[in-house]
């Protein structure tokens, strides 16, 4: 596993700066303050989405963050993407479904079922009080990185820490800025194929050898 500043260094190797642990003068990114900036953008927002690293919440009443008042609720600080809602758990309560229009709502008075996110700070859940306690399982957002030593992007597998990722993004930052287009769209296409790979070693990658089963809901003895 590499280091923050280790990776921020490697970065400004990849556009042609020779000193980068000192001041920075480069005229595409001048200093170490906006690469960590440029590098946590890209490890927080786009490559946290591919990782799906799960974490739970609770509208337990708790206190005013994990309260849901006349529906509505905040979301999570480090909230990416839902995975799925439930009134109660599985498996003994089936997930809210998700919608995404105003006008597939059910009814105030509707057993609740349904929920739906506004925008990035709100949940918002349809039907009449739950009955039991909401739980959001959800996407989480990578915490933001330091330029320290002791700073490292441990939610991403220590093989996508060099020569990959992070030097593709300082190269197309550079390429952008000094209109070199060619460079900069043989850059984007570089990215996507690491994307590719993030996702499936943080995907496929997480799963067991055990036979997966599908369970029949629908079946019944009667």
């Amino acid at each position: 596993m590499i280091s923050t500043d280790a990776i921020i260094n490697n970065m400004f190797y990849a556009i042609g700066e020779k000193t980068p642990a000192t001041s920075i003068k480069n005229r595409y990114i001048p200093s170490r303050v906006e690469m960590l900036a440029i590098l946590n953008q890209l490890y927080q927002e786009e490559i946290g989405p591919l990782l799906e690293n799960l974490a739970a919440f609770s509208y337990d009443g708790s206190d005013a963050d994990h309260t849901i008042t006349a529906g509505v609720g905040g979301l999570p600080s480090d909230f990416l993407a839902p995975h799925e809602v439930y009134d109660g758990d599985a498996p003994d309560h089936p997930p809210l479904k998700q919608i995404m229009n105003l006008s597939d709502k059910v009814a105030d008075d509707a057993e609740c079922r349904q929920y739906l996110i506004p925008d990035g700070s709100h949940l918002w859940i349809f039907g009449k009080t739950p009955a039991n306690t909401v739980k959001l399982y959800y996407i989480q957002r990578p915490a933001a990185l330091a330029d320290s030593g002791s700073s490292y992007p441990t939610a991403l597998k220590p093989e996508f820490h060099r020569d990959g990722i992070f030097e593709a993004r300082a190269k197309k930052v550079r390429a952008f800025r000094s209109n070199d287009i060619a460079s900069f769209i043989d850059l984007q296409a570089l990215e996507q194929g690491c994307f590719g790979e993030i996702e499936r070693a943080h995907t496929i990658g997480k799963r067991d050898d055990t036979p997966k089963v599908i369970r029949n809901v629908y079946f019944s003895s009667q």
